[in-house]
């Protein structure tokens, strides 16, 4: 349990899923069994990416990405400033260097506008150019996939998806509409820890369409260990595989998706009807002509003092709340990396509030924080 009365995010588990582990468990099938291939094929079938690597986390899919389009020292990532800190140190890990860019203040997502002048002034001034980009779909709102690909296609340069947020949703306009997250770029990732859309109680997942990058990464997956009856390795490997108990969850909660996300859709719909009545609140924006998955409702207030009162009232009433992450360019490890923006991934942090938004989350629970919100707002 998570201790608090009303929580943030937290797993919808019921009995098909405990029967489901019970049964793996009493055949022996813990570290290694047939669903691990059955839960890849439905992501692939949910996605339309032709081919899916389950991992151990949503972080672990993102090295391997790395790994497999052969980014190392020397290069450079663009990467949203406004993030968890996991869409970054991936990029450290492999000894390439992230270039921080601002994000949009309406989603807050990455801002393709400025990628393109930092890609232009690059090309200018006859400099490397990017390895790749990661994309990160923030609170499971798509993010500029069409502007994006037109870079990549322009610049020849690799879009990482960070899906992490995003299982089922779909990019909207364009010459990619109706694509699957995860499934648009080059490499995709998903995360299926404890708070996500659906859980395997921790795991990740690579998507792509290219099979060579697949067959790559799941190499380097299970210690890079080569065919046969010996323990053979080619190349330095990782322990990043999935366990199949994680899969036989992960299988019984991909078949109640549809379901979650139209209640984390409708969560947000009843939060922007009531709240942004009031004229001092604004919900972070979805673009109607996408379908994301409304991860976690995020409300924008005035200023960070309202924010911080705001967060303090539902927190002393056992409601948990929680801000945006600190922008990464303010963040200890990444303070000298280069952030091309105007500060507003910290306006949004000062300012934006999540609230709860379990998909198991009762209408009288989501009643009583908005009554929490407005009696704040109208006393402030």
């Amino acid at each position: 349990m998570s201790g608090w009365k009303i929580p943030l995010a937290i797993p919808n588990v019921g009995a098909e899923e405990a029967r489901a582990v019970h049964d793996a468990i009493m055949a022996g099938d813990l570290a290694i069994g047939r669903e691990q291939e059955h839960f890849e094929r439905f992501v692939t079938d949910i996605t339309g990416a032709k081919f899916a690597v389950s991992v151990s986390s949503g972080t672990a899919a993102l090295h391997l990405a790395l790994l497999v389009l052969g980014i190392g020292p020397g290069d450079t990532v663009v990467v949203p400033d406004l993030t968890f800190i996991a869409s970054v140190n991936p990029i450290s890990y492999v000894g390439a260097t992230p270039v921080l860019i601002d994000v949009k203040p309406d989603s807050g997502n990455i801002d393709v506008d400025l990628i393109t002048t930092f890609l232009e002034d690059l090309q200018k001034e006859q400099l490397p150019l990017p390895k790749a980009i990661v994309a990160v779909h923030l609170l499971g709102e798509p993010c500029d996939m069409e502007g994006l690909m037109s870079l990549s296609k322009e610049y020849g340069i690799d879009i990482i998806e960070d899906a992490a947020e995003s299982l089922g949703a779909t990019y909207g306009p364009g010459s990619i509409a109706y694509k699957s997250t995860g499934s648009i770029g080059k490499i995709g990732i998903i995360s299926f820890n404890g708070n996500k859309v659906v859980t395997t109680g921790g795991g990740g997942m690579l998507l792509t369409n290219d099979g060579a990058l697949a067959s790559k990464a799941r190499h380097l997956s299970t210690q890079a260990r080569l065919a046969g009856n010996y323990y053979n390795h080619d190349v330095v490997g990782y322990n990043y595989r999935m366990s199949n108990i994680s899969a036989t969850l992960g299988i019984e909660q991909l078949k109640k998706l549809r379901e979650f996300i139209s209640a984390k859709r409708s969560i947000y719909r009843h939060y922007q009807d009531s709240l942004e009545l009031i004229g001092d609140i604004k919900m972070m924006d979805t673009n109607p002509e996408n379908n994301g998955t409304c991860w976690l409702s995020t409300a924008l207030f005035q200023d960070k003092k309202t924010r911080v009162k705001v967060e303090a009232h539902l927190r002393n009433l056992g409601i948990e709340c929680r801000a945006l992450w600190t922008p990464i360019h303010l963040q200890t490890p990444y303070r000298d990396s280069l952030y091309i923006g105007t500060g507003v991934s910290s306006n949004l942090a000062d300012c934006a509030l999540s609230l709860p938004s379990s998909t198991s989350l009762k209408e009288s629970e989501q009643r009583e924080v908005i009554d929490v919100v407005i009696s704040t707002l109208i006393n402030h």
